[in-house]
């Protein structure tokens, strides 16, 4: 981070976007970012069947489950300041213009409505993720192969992102309604002679779509990362207020953060996903079962669409109500005009063009999870009872919108 772009090599952000104004303006420093997130909680589920066949082979099922969850994130940034600049600017701070003295200041200050980072403390929710509803039925029930099918519904009721800060913890999938279909099954491949143990192949593929939804995010400009924090005019009042004023500080610094612009209501579309998982399992008639597994997760890029109203402009180094249309946030003065004047504010006006609205989308992901779980089941009972414990490690390779992350569980079955 650097305040003077005189001194920007191109490759640094300018502080001032981020209310950094400093005494001698060569306040200089290094953040870094670290994410954390954590989640547990209880499922609910619920699987009837009916219409059963003669040889109780085939029938209909309802199948709800009813995620109980805990989410836990924590965002924080982390600064080394090189040159702290004097301190804060107190001449731009008498005339009411949000000064901050480091960027750690800076994601935290009350004048951003948006993209802050809370370095305190973890962000937490606590609620019931979406409920899942599907129909299905059992083609195939033998002592060696199960086939099942089902259709369902996502019914949302989990809460949506707010966007007031970065990684806010969400439960299901953001007030999202869906659609899901999908297969499961299992076959014997390997038994001994008396049949006490078993050696199974299991399989299962989900997909779902889910349909739009309005939801706050934040987004970039076209080809300037990090632009939703540039300093901007938002509307041309504000720029003939910078413009007329006879205070030097004003004329220069008044503006609007960019994250308060460039955070909207958009549409969101997450569209298709499929989760397919293969497994071994060993069961014996003392009760003891073994499993190891492999799944996959795809997920498409999400659609988002907007409706810009024309306004904002991007407020120029000098200030004084003058605009510079391409100027990004590194601020290399020598590739870019200084500035448009005030008079011609009408052409530097950000426009729906200007936007690039993949950066508020989710992109592509691919995911792969190993897993092993143990358990035992009392299959003799009246109502037969299982117990297990599983683990799993879940990555993925070259992408960076994925967290890579462990997980352990525990799992209660009761069959009545």
């Amino acid at each position: 981070m650097r305040e003077n772009p005189l001194t920007n090599d191109g490759t640094d952000l300018q502080s001032n976007n981020f209310g950094v104004i400093t005494t001698d303006g060569t306040f200089e420093s290094m953040i870094s970012f670290c994410a954390q997130h954590t989640e547990a909680g209880v499922g609910l589920h619920w699987k009837q069947g009916f219409a059963f066949s003669e040889d109780k082979c085939k029938w209909w099922y309802l199948d709800i489950d009813l995620p109980i969850q805990y989410v836990r994130n924590k965002f924080t940034i982390s600064e080394n300041v090189i040159n702290d600049g004097g301190g804060i600017n107190t001449a731009v701070a008498g005339v009411g213009i949000p000064v901050v003295a480091n960027m750690i200041q800076a994601f935290s200050q009350s004048d951003w409505l948006f993209g802050k980072v809370n370095n305190c403390c973890k962000l937490s929710k606590t609620g019931i993720a979406d409920m899942e509803v599907k129909l299905g039925r059992q083609f195939v029930y033998t002592d060696q192969c199960m086939i099942a099918g089902y259709f369902g519904v996502l019914v949302p009721t989990s809460n949506s992102p707010c966007g007031q800060f970065i990684f806010e913890p969400v439960l299901g999938h953001g007030k999202h309604v869906g659609v899901m279909w999908g297969t499961e099954g299992g076959y014997e491949i390997l038994s001994n002679c008396d049949d006490t143990w078993h050696f199974w192949l299991d399989y299962g593929c989900h997909a779902m779509y889910l349909f739009k939804h309005n939801e706050i995010r934040s987004f970039d400009l076209k080809n300037r990362p990090w632009s939703r924090y540039i300093s901007v005019y938002a509307n041309q009042a504000q720029a003939a207020q910078a413009d007329s004023t006879g205070d030097v500080n004003v004329s220069k610094f008044l503006s609007t953060p960019g994250i308060n612009v460039f955070t909207q209501c958009v549409q969101v579309t997450p569209g298709f996903q499929t989760n397919m998982t293969t497994a071994l399992v060993f069961d014996h008639d003392c009760g003891f079962v073994g499993e190891v597994g492999y799944n996959l997760f795809f997920r498409q890029n999400e659609c988002v669409q907007l409706n810009w109203t024309e306004g904002p402009a991007i407020k120029a180094a000098i200030g004084g109500g003058a605009t510079n249309p391409v100027l990004d946030i590194s601020d290399t003065p020598l590739l870019v005009p200084l500035f448009v004047p005030f008079a011609n504010y009408s052409s530097s006006l950000i426009n729906q063009a200007d936007l690039d609205l993949q950066s508020a989308a989710h992109p592509t992901i691919t995911t792969e999870l190993l897993y092993f779980n143990l358990g035992y089941q009392w299959d003799n009972r009246c109502n037969p009872i299982y117990l297990g414990l599983g683990a799993s490690y879940e990555f993925a390779l070259k992408n960076y919108a994925v967290m890579n992350r462990w997980g352990i569980w525990g799992k209660f079955n009761v069959a009545f």
